[in-house]
């Protein structure tokens, strides 16, 4: 190891611990009003550590068991997202999705140099406000929250098309399991929901 990589592994086993830490108060707390001061000090510590160069290769192994981390087949952007129960037993779903873009930038004329940037897009839960899902398009800004376990990629001649499967905890009683879909626009921004599904004479957008 150089200097330099020697400090960024101390960085990013440094920036993991500190995720821990979050992650063992969130999920140890009693109370709605304790859950959502830690959880708020895990989004702002999170977003500050994914939208860091390279932060992408961080495998945040050490919070698995507490959240869903999922890199998409083609290893261009993943899902990091997490639930919180409260105490009426319902869940709300918070998390971000880290897209990665490799510049290739000519140094010589044999020489190529390599730059990995990334975006981040923070996942804002509005199932609430969401009146009927199954026919709608969505962003991340008005996200139907749920818990990721898969994500499957069809590539198509003008657009890839990533399938989410995921559960809703929803209450004491019920669970539901959901089919999404995300694609990504012109600019990278995602979008949730598309025209893919048919059941019957219906085209649910998930």
């Amino acid at each position: 190891f150089s200097q330099k990589q020697s400090g960024e592994r101390a960085a990013a086993l440094a920036d993991e611990q500190l995720l821990k830490v979050l992650c063992t108060r969130l999920f140890s707390a009693k109370t709605d009003e304790e859950k959502k001061k830690y959880n708020q000090e895990l989004l702002s510590a999170f977003e500050i550590i994914l939208n860091k160069p390279n932060s992408f290769d961080l495998p945040f192994d050490s919070l698995k068991n507490d959240m869903a981390v999922l890199v998409s087949p083609d290893n261009t952007f993943r899902i990091i997202n997490w639930n919180v129960e409260k105490e009426d037993k319902t869940h709300e779903y918070f998390g971000f999705i880290q897209e990665k873009y490799v510049q290739v930038k000519k140094t010589g004329v044999f020489k190529k140099q390599k730059t990995e940037t990334v975006q981040v897009y923070p996942l804002m839960d509005r199932s609430a406000e969401i009146k009927n899902p199954e026919q709608a398009i969505t962003d991340n800004k008005k996200w139907y929250g749920m818990l990721y376990y898969k994500i499957i990629l069809k590539k198509t001649k003008t657009k890839n098309y990533y399938t989410l499967l995921g559960f809703d905890l929803n209450d004491s009683y019920s669970k539901k399991k959901i089919i999404d879909v995300l694609t990504f626009d012109n600019n990278g921004a995602p979008r949730f929901g598309a025209d893919i599904f048919i059941m019957g004479k219906k085209y649910p957008k998930r």
